[in-house]
């Protein structure tokens, strides 16, 4: 029943692959995806492992690889980091780490950071009262490129930096 299960993941997974391929990036399906596997997981309950916060994740070997990576990701949002220094924080190489991410998120580490990033700064948007401006906000979160990030921001979130300003106050 197991292996059974887990062939169920797999196709549904390919799925939701196939289907964001098709129809393009829309805005919050990274975390949906992170959402769906996570509902998946608790469907094949002899997969699973836990972290610390409870969550479901599939088991895998790589996920101590990942957890340090995510680890040293969130330590150094505002600053550049190069995809062997995460490595070099993760004590694995970089096909583990890529790998890693894939297995656990659908994403590389380096879409993985700018998702962090981009969360980051919409954070700051919102709750970071009037003192935060574009400009400040990208910069904390480690966004150099203003035209980047704000095309960044819109895909992932449907709305503009400053429209969240907006809101936000």
């Amino acid at each position: 029943a197991a292996a059974e299960s887990w062939r169920f993941f797999e196709r549904l997974m390919d799925m939701l692959h196939a289907s964001r391929a098709s129809v393009g990036q829309m805005p919050g399906s990274a975390f949906l995806e992170i959402e769906i596997v996570d509902v998946m997981a608790s469907v094949i309950g002899n997969h699973l492992q836990t972290d610390d916060t409870g969550r479901f994740y599939l088991w895998s070997q790589r996920r101590p690889v990942v957890r340090r990576a995510e680890e040293f990701m969130r330590a150094h949002l505002s600053e550049p980091i190069a995809l062997h220094e995460i490595c070099a924080a993760a004590r694995a190489s970089e096909r583990t780490v890529e790998y890693g991410f894939r297995e656990m998120y659908g994403m590389g580490a380096k879409k993985f950071l700018q998702v962090l990033r981009l969360n980051h700064a919409r954070r700051l948007f919102r709750f970071g009262g009037n003192a935060v401006s574009v400009q400040d906000g990208a910069a904390a979160a480690g966004f150099w490129h203003m035209g980047h990030f704000s095309a960044n921001y819109r895909r992932l979130f449907g709305e503009t930096p400053s429209e969240t300003i907006r809101r936000s106050r």
